[in-house]
């Protein structure tokens, strides 16, 4: 059975952002990143290249130049490239990993809110699973509102929506 979790924590954006990683169900898995954009859940193929696009890599690093997975600092990888700072799942049944990651952010212009994570098979990088990240909280902590304003001229002028959220303390 295949389930689990990645939960992301960082008080300020001073701070370094700490993971932990649980994943059951592994067999044919190898990496796992932080990807551009937002899992479209209503899309009859969620996880295509063509919706989440590639690894979040908002400094440019070129990833032919960093070093094999799990051997570098994490300044030397794409900020979302997790297997490649942590090292990948590959041969492993089950993951239960923790870490502190200076180049994850979750606050701030580079944060990974409202990004992917996708979790790539070994034999052929296909996108084997993908969620999206985002903020989490006890319902004694906070709420979150959330609102959409859709925009459908029939003259074809304005097509599209704003989704807004705030969360309230």
């Amino acid at each position: 059975m295949q389930q689990g979790r990645i939960e992301m924590f960082q008080e300020t954006p001073y701070d370094l952002t700490n993971v932990e990683v649980t994943l059951k169900g592994l067999e044919k898995v190898r990496g796992y990143h932080v990807h551009v954009a937002p899992v479209e859940m209503q899309l009859t193929f969620p996880c295509e290249d063509s919706t989440l696009y590639g690894h979040w890599n908002p400094l440019n690093i070129n990833p032919k130049s960093s070093p094999a997975a799990g051997h570098g600092t994490p300044e030397q990888y794409e900020m979302g490239d997790l297997s490649g700072k942590w090292g990948t799942l590959s041969g492993l049944t089950h993951a239960a990993l923790t870490y502190n990651d200076s180049q994850l952010a979750l606050l701030g212009p580079s944060s990974v809110i409202g990004r992917s994570v996708v979790i790539h098979e070994g034999e052929d990088n296909a996108r084997w699973a993908c969620a999206t990240v985002e903020r989490g909280y006890a319902s004694t902590e906070a709420r979150e509102l959330r609102a959409i304003a859709s925009f459908h001229n029939p003259g074809g002028f304005a097509y599209g929506y704003v989704r807004f959220t705030q969360l309230v303390c």
